[in-house]
Protein backbone atom coordinates (compact mmCIF):
# COMPACT_ATOMS: atom_id res chain seq x y z
CA UNK A 1 0.00 0.00 0.00
CA UNK A 2 3.16 2.06 0.65
CA UNK A 3 4.75 1.20 -2.34
CA UNK A 4 1.62 2.68 -4.49
CA UNK A 5 0.67 5.66 -2.41
CA UNK A 6 4.24 6.64 -3.08
CA UNK A 7 4.40 6.03 -6.52
CA UNK A 8 0.94 8.60 -6.82
CA UNK A 9 3.01 11.24 -4.72
CA UNK A 10 5.52 11.26 -7.40
CA UNK A 11 3.39 11.19 -10.69
CA UNK A 12 0.12 13.32 -9.27
CA UNK A 13 0.36 16.85 -8.26
CA UNK A 14 -1.52 18.74 -5.68
CA UNK A 15 -3.25 21.38 -7.66
CA UNK A 16 -6.35 23.66 -5.76
CA UNK A 17 -5.26 26.47 -8.68
CA UNK A 18 -6.90 25.00 -11.65
CA UNK A 19 -10.51 25.33 -9.67
CA UNK A 20 -10.49 28.39 -8.38
CA UNK A 21 -9.57 29.34 -12.04
CA UNK A 22 -12.75 27.51 -13.40
CA UNK A 23 -14.66 29.02 -10.71
CA UNK A 24 -13.43 32.41 -12.02
CA UNK A 25 -14.25 32.09 -15.54
CA UNK A 26 -17.62 30.97 -14.75
CA UNK A 27 -18.24 33.86 -12.94
CA UNK A 28 -16.78 36.39 -15.27
CA UNK A 29 -19.34 34.72 -18.17
CA UNK A 30 -22.11 34.88 -16.31
CA UNK A 31 -22.24 38.14 -14.81
CA UNK A 32 -23.76 37.49 -11.64
CA UNK A 33 -23.06 37.61 -7.71
CA UNK A 34 -20.08 34.76 -6.78
CA UNK A 35 -22.86 33.44 -4.18
CA UNK A 36 -25.22 32.67 -6.88
CA UNK A 37 -22.62 31.29 -8.88
CA UNK A 38 -21.11 29.11 -6.02
CA UNK A 39 -24.34 27.82 -5.50
CA UNK A 40 -24.97 26.78 -8.56
CA UNK A 41 -21.99 25.15 -9.65
CA UNK A 42 -21.53 21.73 -9.91
CA UNK A 43 -17.60 21.05 -8.62
CA UNK A 44 -15.77 17.92 -10.38
CA UNK A 45 -12.26 16.27 -10.39
CA UNK A 46 -10.06 16.62 -12.98
CA UNK A 47 -7.73 14.12 -14.39
CA UNK A 48 -3.67 15.24 -13.20
CA UNK A 49 -5.23 18.67 -11.83
CA UNK A 50 -6.75 16.70 -8.25
CA UNK A 51 -6.79 18.35 -4.75
CA UNK A 52 -7.36 15.70 -1.99
CA UNK A 53 -10.83 14.63 -3.33
CA UNK A 54 -9.57 14.09 -6.51
CA UNK A 55 -6.27 12.10 -5.28
CA UNK A 56 -8.15 10.18 -2.67
CA UNK A 57 -10.25 8.63 -5.54
CA UNK A 58 -7.05 8.06 -7.88
CA UNK A 59 -5.39 6.39 -4.73
CA UNK A 60 -8.76 4.01 -4.41
CA UNK A 61 -8.67 3.32 -7.62
CA UNK A 62 -4.70 1.91 -8.05
CA UNK A 63 -5.61 0.31 -4.88
CA UNK A 64 -7.68 -2.28 -7.22
CA UNK A 65 -4.68 -3.83 -8.23
CA UNK A 66 -4.57 -5.62 -4.52
CA UNK A 67 -7.77 -7.12 -4.76
CA UNK A 68 -6.42 -10.31 -6.37
CA UNK A 69 -3.67 -11.21 -3.90
CA UNK A 70 -6.27 -9.25 -0.71
CA UNK A 71 -9.57 -10.94 -2.37
CA UNK A 72 -12.29 -8.29 -0.46
CA UNK A 73 -9.92 -5.65 0.57
CA UNK A 74 -10.85 -3.25 -2.76
CA UNK A 75 -14.69 -3.03 -0.85
CA UNK A 76 -13.11 -2.63 2.53
CA UNK A 77 -11.47 0.80 1.77
CA UNK A 78 -12.76 4.07 1.84
CA UNK A 79 -13.11 7.52 1.66
CA UNK A 80 -13.29 8.85 5.13
CA UNK A 81 -13.94 12.65 5.76
CA UNK A 82 -12.19 14.82 7.63
CA UNK A 83 -12.83 18.52 9.46
CA UNK A 84 -9.87 20.66 10.58
CA UNK A 85 -8.94 22.99 12.99
CA UNK A 86 -11.31 21.92 16.14
CA UNK A 87 -11.64 24.04 18.90
CA UNK A 88 -14.30 22.32 21.05
CA UNK A 89 -12.69 19.11 20.73
CA UNK A 90 -14.03 17.31 23.57
CA UNK A 91 -17.83 18.79 23.31
CA UNK A 92 -17.77 17.67 19.46
CA UNK A 93 -16.89 14.01 19.87
CA UNK A 94 -18.90 13.38 23.32
CA UNK A 95 -22.19 15.26 22.20
CA UNK A 96 -22.91 13.74 18.65
CA UNK A 97 -22.57 10.39 17.31
CA UNK A 98 -21.48 11.58 13.98
CA UNK A 99 -21.05 14.25 11.59
CA UNK A 100 -24.32 13.12 10.38
CA UNK A 101 -25.60 14.43 13.66
CA UNK A 102 -24.26 17.75 13.06
CA UNK A 103 -26.38 20.87 11.22
CA UNK A 104 -23.45 22.26 8.91
CA UNK A 105 -19.84 20.43 9.59
CA UNK A 106 -17.20 21.59 7.67
CA UNK A 107 -15.55 18.85 5.83
CA UNK A 108 -12.44 20.29 4.47
CA UNK A 109 -10.46 17.33 3.61
CA UNK A 110 -10.83 13.66 2.77
CA UNK A 111 -8.12 10.76 2.74
CA UNK A 112 -8.51 7.05 2.43
CA UNK A 113 -8.77 4.82 5.23
CA UNK A 114 -8.66 0.13 5.83
CA UNK A 115 -10.46 -0.90 8.98
CA UNK A 116 -8.28 -3.40 10.41
CA UNK A 117 -8.39 -6.18 13.07
CA UNK A 118 -5.66 -8.10 14.83
CA UNK A 119 -7.00 -10.95 17.15
CA UNK A 120 -9.64 -8.85 17.84
CA UNK A 121 -8.41 -5.33 18.40
CA UNK A 122 -9.73 -2.85 16.18
CA UNK A 123 -7.29 -0.05 13.97
CA UNK A 124 -7.62 1.72 10.98
CA UNK A 125 -4.76 2.28 8.28
CA UNK A 126 -4.55 5.74 6.70
CA UNK A 127 -3.72 7.07 3.57
CA UNK A 128 -3.06 10.59 2.92
CA UNK A 129 -1.86 12.45 -0.68
CA UNK A 130 -4.07 15.27 -0.02
CA UNK A 131 -1.30 16.18 2.72
CA UNK A 132 1.75 14.85 1.35
CA UNK A 133 2.23 11.88 3.28
CA UNK A 134 4.44 9.53 2.34
CA UNK A 135 3.63 6.89 4.34
CA UNK A 136 0.97 4.09 5.35
CA UNK A 137 -0.22 5.07 8.94
CA UNK A 138 -1.93 2.58 11.33
CA UNK A 139 -3.99 3.43 14.03
CA UNK A 140 -4.85 1.18 16.64
CA UNK A 141 -7.57 1.91 19.59
CA UNK A 142 -5.98 0.14 22.47
CA UNK A 143 -2.53 2.07 21.04
CA UNK A 144 -0.39 -0.51 21.35
CA UNK A 145 1.57 -2.01 17.97
CA UNK A 146 1.62 -1.73 15.20
CA UNK A 147 0.27 1.90 16.26
CA UNK A 148 2.40 4.34 14.46
CA UNK A 149 2.23 7.11 16.88
CA UNK A 150 4.43 10.68 16.43
CA UNK A 151 5.93 10.73 13.32
CA UNK A 152 7.57 13.72 11.75
CA UNK A 153 5.85 14.92 8.56
CA UNK A 154 8.14 17.94 7.70
CA UNK A 155 11.72 18.69 8.59
CA UNK A 156 12.95 22.54 6.68
CA UNK A 157 15.10 25.15 8.24
CA UNK A 158 12.11 27.47 8.67
CA UNK A 159 9.74 24.89 10.53
CA UNK A 160 9.59 20.88 11.78
CA UNK A 161 6.34 19.91 11.71
CA UNK A 162 4.82 16.55 13.37
CA UNK A 163 1.61 14.58 13.39
CA UNK A 164 0.02 11.80 15.74
CA UNK A 165 -3.48 9.82 14.59
CA UNK A 166 -5.16 7.98 18.03
CA UNK A 167 -8.50 6.94 18.16
CA UNK A 168 -10.61 9.57 20.47
CA UNK A 169 -10.80 7.80 23.97
CA UNK A 170 -14.45 9.33 24.67
CA UNK A 171 -15.87 8.47 21.00
CA UNK A 172 -13.83 5.82 19.29
CA UNK A 173 -15.58 6.53 16.19
CA UNK A 174 -13.11 9.50 15.41
CA UNK A 175 -9.39 9.25 15.09
CA UNK A 176 -7.88 12.30 16.17
CA UNK A 177 -5.03 14.21 14.23
CA UNK A 178 -2.94 16.02 16.53
CA UNK A 179 -0.55 18.61 14.17
CA UNK A 180 2.74 19.89 15.91
CA UNK A 181 4.56 23.09 14.11
CA UNK A 182 7.91 24.64 15.62
CA UNK A 183 9.02 27.75 13.97
CA UNK A 184 12.39 29.54 15.86
CA UNK A 185 11.04 29.88 19.51
CA UNK A 186 7.20 29.35 18.41
CA UNK A 187 5.52 26.01 19.45
CA UNK A 188 1.90 25.71 17.43
CA UNK A 189 -0.42 22.97 18.23
CA UNK A 190 -3.95 22.08 16.53
CA UNK A 191 -6.40 18.78 16.09
CA UNK A 192 -8.18 17.77 13.59
CA UNK A 193 -11.22 14.87 13.51
CA UNK A 194 -11.42 11.93 10.76
CA UNK A 195 -14.84 10.21 11.25
CA UNK A 196 -13.47 6.26 11.05
CA UNK A 197 -17.03 4.50 11.50
CA UNK A 198 -18.79 5.39 7.86
CA UNK A 199 -17.73 5.92 4.10
CA UNK A 200 -17.86 9.62 3.39
CA UNK A 201 -19.89 9.92 0.13
CA UNK A 202 -19.87 13.31 -0.44
CA UNK A 203 -16.44 14.61 -1.27
CA UNK A 204 -17.13 16.14 -4.74
CA UNK A 205 -20.32 18.31 -3.97
CA UNK A 206 -18.83 19.14 -0.63
CA UNK A 207 -15.17 18.74 -0.25
CA UNK A 208 -14.60 19.78 -3.49
CA UNK A 209 -17.20 22.75 -4.01
CA UNK A 210 -15.55 23.84 0.03
CA UNK A 211 -12.33 24.02 -1.51
CA UNK A 212 -13.22 26.43 -4.37
CA UNK A 213 -13.32 29.86 -1.48
CA UNK A 214 -10.87 28.11 0.67
CA UNK A 215 -8.00 30.72 1.23
CA UNK A 216 -4.92 28.64 0.80
CA UNK A 217 -4.23 27.99 -3.26
CA UNK A 218 -1.16 26.19 -3.66
CA UNK A 219 0.21 23.66 -7.31
CA UNK A 220 2.73 21.71 -5.42
CA UNK A 221 4.74 18.24 -6.77
CA UNK A 222 5.98 15.95 -4.32
CA UNK A 223 8.94 13.56 -3.96
CA UNK A 224 8.32 9.74 -3.07
CA UNK A 225 8.76 10.71 0.59
CA UNK A 226 5.95 13.20 0.36
CA UNK A 227 8.27 15.93 0.52
CA UNK A 228 6.82 19.23 -1.73
CA UNK A 229 9.76 19.53 -4.47
CA UNK A 230 8.50 22.71 -6.38
CA UNK A 231 5.18 24.68 -6.86
CA UNK A 232 3.85 27.97 -6.01
CA UNK A 233 1.42 28.78 -2.84
CA UNK A 234 -0.49 32.10 -1.71
CA UNK A 235 -3.15 32.87 0.39
CA UNK A 236 -6.07 35.01 -0.37
CA UNK A 237 -6.10 38.13 2.10
CA UNK A 238 -8.98 41.21 2.10
CA UNK A 239 -5.78 43.25 1.63
CA UNK A 240 -4.99 43.06 -2.02
CA UNK A 241 -2.06 45.70 -1.84
CA UNK A 242 1.07 43.70 -3.18
CA UNK A 243 -0.30 40.44 -2.73
CA UNK A 244 2.32 37.85 -3.69
CA UNK A 245 2.80 34.46 -3.53
CA UNK A 246 5.62 31.78 -2.88
CA UNK A 247 7.41 30.10 -5.34
CA UNK A 248 9.70 27.36 -4.43
CA UNK A 249 12.20 24.90 -6.19
CA UNK A 250 15.36 22.60 -5.25
CA UNK A 251 18.80 23.45 -5.81
CA UNK A 252 21.49 20.92 -5.00
CA UNK A 253 18.59 18.66 -3.75
CA UNK A 254 18.12 21.86 -1.14
CA UNK A 255 14.63 23.30 -1.16
CA UNK A 256 14.55 27.33 -1.81
CA UNK A 257 11.87 29.87 -1.94
CA UNK A 258 11.36 32.94 -3.22
CA UNK A 259 8.38 35.60 -2.32
CA UNK A 260 7.35 36.97 -5.87
CA UNK A 261 4.37 40.08 -6.31
CA UNK A 262 1.22 38.60 -8.56
CA UNK A 263 1.34 42.26 -9.80
CA UNK A 264 4.52 42.35 -11.40
CA UNK A 265 3.21 39.64 -13.52
CA UNK A 266 0.39 41.45 -15.45
CA UNK A 267 3.15 42.62 -17.67
CA UNK A 268 5.27 39.88 -18.78
CA UNK A 269 7.32 41.92 -20.88
CA UNK A 270 8.47 43.75 -17.18
CA UNK A 271 9.75 40.93 -15.98
CA UNK A 272 13.46 40.73 -15.32
CA UNK A 273 15.71 37.52 -16.21
CA UNK A 274 16.13 36.33 -12.47
CA UNK A 275 12.71 36.04 -12.01
CA UNK A 276 11.96 34.82 -15.57
CA UNK A 277 14.06 32.03 -14.71
CA UNK A 278 12.79 30.95 -11.06
CA UNK A 279 9.59 30.17 -13.26
CA UNK A 280 11.32 28.42 -15.94
CA UNK A 281 13.26 26.21 -13.12
CA UNK A 282 10.26 25.63 -11.07
CA UNK A 283 8.31 24.55 -14.00
CA UNK A 284 10.87 21.81 -15.56
CA UNK A 285 11.01 20.30 -11.78
CA UNK A 286 7.24 20.09 -11.74
CA UNK A 287 7.67 18.54 -15.44
CA UNK A 288 5.10 20.73 -17.09
CA UNK A 289 4.59 21.59 -20.42
CA UNK A 290 7.31 24.53 -21.46
CA UNK A 291 5.65 28.13 -20.09
CA UNK A 292 2.56 26.14 -18.23
CA UNK A 293 3.39 27.52 -14.90
CA UNK A 294 4.39 31.62 -16.47
CA UNK A 295 0.68 31.22 -18.15
CA UNK A 296 -1.09 30.38 -14.61
CA UNK A 297 0.57 32.89 -12.93
CA UNK A 298 -0.26 35.52 -15.33
CA UNK A 299 -3.88 34.10 -14.99
CA UNK A 300 -3.95 34.29 -11.47
CA UNK A 301 -2.55 38.07 -11.46
CA UNK A 302 -5.85 38.93 -13.08
CA UNK A 303 -7.83 36.75 -10.56
CA UNK A 304 -6.20 38.44 -7.73
CA UNK A 305 -6.85 42.00 -8.92
CA UNK A 306 -10.34 41.30 -8.86
CA UNK A 307 -11.18 43.01 -5.96
CA UNK A 308 -14.88 42.25 -6.29
CA UNK A 309 -14.15 38.75 -6.78
CA UNK A 310 -11.55 37.95 -3.93
CA UNK A 311 -13.46 39.94 -1.41
CA UNK A 312 -16.64 37.95 -2.34
CA UNK A 313 -14.85 34.02 -1.86
CA UNK A 314 -13.70 35.71 1.41
CA UNK A 315 -17.36 36.49 2.71
CA UNK A 316 -18.26 32.86 1.44
CA UNK A 317 -15.61 30.92 3.16
CA UNK A 318 -16.29 33.32 6.13
CA UNK A 319 -20.19 32.49 5.88
CA UNK A 320 -19.25 28.75 5.86
CA UNK A 321 -16.89 28.78 8.90
CA UNK A 322 -19.54 30.54 10.67
CA UNK A 323 -21.79 28.14 10.03
CA UNK A 324 -19.84 25.26 11.08
CA UNK A 325 -19.06 26.91 14.61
Amino acid sequence: MEDILRRLLVTERYDSVSNFLSLYRMYMKSQKPLREVFDDYIPRTRPFRHTCVGLGLELLRRYSCLESRFPGVRKSMALLSCEESIKELQAYVSLTQGPHHLLAPDKEHVLVGLPISLDGRRGLMIADPGYHIGRIITVMVDGNDPHTGWFNQTNEPDSIKDYCYAFSEVNNEYVIWHERVERETETKKQVALIYATRQYCDGIQITEKRNLVYRLRSFVSRDYTGRVTAGIGFIIKANLNDLGFSLFYQINRRRRKFKLRFKDFEDISNLDETTLNHIYLCNGQMQLPKGKLLSLIQQLSKVVADQAFTAQCLDINSHICQLCI
